[in-house]
Formats: structure tokens, C-alpha cells, sequence
């Protein structure tokens, strides 16, 4: 089968499986009272908005990616490239994980300490699972670095979710692009990133749906997950430069907002409406055009990203450095917009 033909008929069969069972988890959410209900910090909505968005992705990738195993299972059999890619299962079972966590955070509200254990615990189990670097050659040290991306990019993730539809684009974003850049992984990233365009139908802005704390784990995680396995054939300089340019966004905002809280003198885990979202809303930029620039300057650095192994070492210097100017010269516009609670 002609392998183009195989990655778009998995892309758009997870867009309808993400698209139907974000539908279905709504329809449950609502008449659950599973709902958001408009937030005086961060205030986005005037109603109730239903929940567990997180579900409707993870159904939506797992049921995909059963029907495309079972459809055609001999190229899956067959074609070497896609035997060696991320393990999907690797995935599911630690993405369930996070996703149950997430859910019981957004029913139960747990308080911030006992949340970031839990999330510990996980991520130990995850890295042991097998989701690490090599980037280090060293078993301990690899280990650590796991534990640490993993963490930062879920709570960088779980930051960034104040938005309608900003994640999801993010997300969708990040997916499709290594989908075509990166040959060991392109039907896993394809799938991933339907199932998140079919949950985007129902939360591109006015959402009628939410994330929640479930669904910017499971996408966190994805994320954290794909990035650091992606890092096993590269050296240290294109591992790091590689993880903080796919995870860019994601970055930017937990050591924006989580400085301007320590400047103000706040918890830097308390919720603040000081997210940079916010703050081009208040300059009077709309969700869409938000979303629309967020999700150019993401397929940007990806692409970078993504090239960061062919490109020798002067233009990874440049890039990086473009990266940091870049990223200090829109801090410096968002100050000017203080968004009032």
C-alpha cells in the first residue's frame, strides 16, 4: 500500500474517532454535571462548559489506532519503519495513567502538593515503563532528565490551557509536522494528531467542551513522551536544542507566567490571569488570531526542530540564539498588557 495513502486514511480516521467521541464524552459530561463552571480568576465563559475533553482524545486515538492496527494489519506486520516507531501501547497505558489523574483533579480539586506527588509517582512508573532519553549514555542520569521533562512539559501544558482551542492547535501542530519530518514515527504522530483536531471541533473558540486538568496531562504527556523518545539517536547539543524547540511554546509560558507570579509575590502554582493568552486578549487580539499566530510561530520553531540534526552546528547556535531573542522581545510586549482579575 502506498505509504502516503496509508498515514492520511489513519489521519482522518482519527479525526472521526476523536470528533465522535469528544461528542459522546460531552453528551456524558453534561448530563453528569461534569462541567467547568465560569472561573472569577480566569474568566473565559459566562456558562457552565462541559468537562472531560481529555477522554474524548484518548478514545478517540485509542479506537483509531485499533481500526487502523485491524485495517491494515500487513503493512503494520510487514513494513519495518512502522515496527520501529514509538510504541503506541507505551503510550496508552502511561497516557491513561496521567489522563485518570487529571480527571480526578478536575472532580475532586486536588491541593497542589499532593497533585505534584502523584504526578511524581506516575512519572517514575512511566520512565521505568521505558518513556527516557539516551541523550546522557548514563542509565541514572537519563533517568532524571525522564522525570524532569516529563513533569515540566505536563505542568507547562496545564499552564498554557486557558484558552480555547490554543492547546489542541498547539498540539495538532507539533503532530503533524513531525509526522512529515520525522520518517520512524509519521502514522503514530498522524493519529495523535486527528483524534486532537476531531476534540478541536468542539473547542475551537466558543469551546463546548474543555481539556481539563485530563486532557492538558494526556497531551503533556504525549508531548513529553514522543519528544524524549525521539532523542535516542542524537547527541546532547541536538537532544536539548530538539526538546526546547518542539516544546517552545509550552516553555515560554510556564517561566513567563511563573516569574511574573514570584515578581508579584504570589505561589507560582496558584492560578493567576496573567497567562500570556490572556494578555493578548487584554492588547485586543481575538481567540482565533491567537490561535492563528500561536500555531505559526510553533510550526516555525518545530521545523527547526525537526532539522536540527542536519544542520551543522553555527546555523543550531544562530537558531537558538534567534530563539532567545525572539522569545525576549515578546515577554517584553506582554508586560505592557496587565490583565485585572
Amino acid at each position: 500500500m502506498n505509504q502516503k495513502f496509508f498515514y492520511l486514511t489513519g489521519f482522518l480516521l482519527a479525526a472521526v474517532c476523536g470528533a465522535v467521541c469528544t461528542y459522546f464524552t460531552k453528551k456524558f459530561a453534561i448530563k453528569n454535571n461534569i462541567v467547568n463552571n465560569p472561573n472569577p480568576i480566569v474568566s473565559q465563559h459566562k456558562k457552565p462548559i462541559a468537562y472531560l475533553g481529555g477522554a474524548g482524545v484518548f478514545f478517540g486515538f485509542l479506537l483509531s489506532y485499533l481500526l487502523t492496527h485491524l485495517t491494515f494489519i500487513k503493512d503494520f506486520l510487514t513494513n519495518e519503519k512502522i515496527k520501529n516507531r514509538v510504541q503506541p501501547e507505551d503510550l496508552l497505558i502511561c497516557g491513561l495513567a496521567f489522563l485518570t489523574l487529571g480527571i480526578y483533579d478536575d472532580l475532586k480539586v486536588l491541593k497542589p502538593l499532593r497533585k505534584f506527588i502523584l504526578q511524581f509517582l506516575i512519572t517514575i512508573f512511566c520512565v521505568w515503563f521505558g518513556i527516557r532519553s539516551e541523550i546522557f549514555h548514563n542509565k541514572i542520569f537519563d533517568f532524571i532528565f525522564s522525570v524532569f521533562w516529563i513533569l515540566t512539559i505536563i505542568n507547562a501544558v496545564n499552564f498554557t490551557d486557558v484558552c480555547d482551542g490554543l492547546v489542541s492547535s498547539i498540539s495538532i501542530i507539533i503532530f503533524l509536522l513531525c509526522g512529515l519530518f520525522l520518517p520512524h514515527s509519521n502514522l503514530l504522530c498522524f493519529i495523535i494528531a486527528g483524534s486532537v483536531v476531531g476534540f478541536f471541533v468542539f473547542n475551537s473558540p466558543r469551546a463546548s467542551i474543555f481539556l481539563g486538568d485530563g486532557g492538558s496531562h494526556l497531551l503533556g504527556f504525549f508531548i513529553a513522551a514522543f519528544t524524549l523518545k525521539c532523542t535516542r539517536d542524537m547527541n546532547v547539543l541536538d537532544g536539548i536544542l530538539w526538546l526546547v524547540f518542539i516544546s517552545g511554546i509550552f516553555l515560554f509560558e510556564l517561566i513567563f507566567i511563573t516569574s511574573i507570579r514570584i515578581k508579584k509575590g504570589k505561589p507560582w502554582w496558584k492560578g493567576s490571569p496573567d497567562h500570556f493568552s490572556l494578555r493578548l486578549q487584554k492588547a485586543g487580539y481575538t481567540r482565533w488570531q491567537i490561535i492563528l499566530g500561536v500555531t505559526i510561530i510553533t510550526a516555525v520553531i518545530v521545523i527547526f526542530g525537526c532539522k536540527m540534526k542536519i544542520i551543522n552546528i553555527s546555523y543550531k547556535l544562530i537558531s537558538a540564539l534567534l530563539f532567545i531573542i525572539i522569545s525576549a522581545i515578546c515577554w517584553k510586549y506582554l508586560l505592557k498588557w496587565e490583565v485585572e482579575k
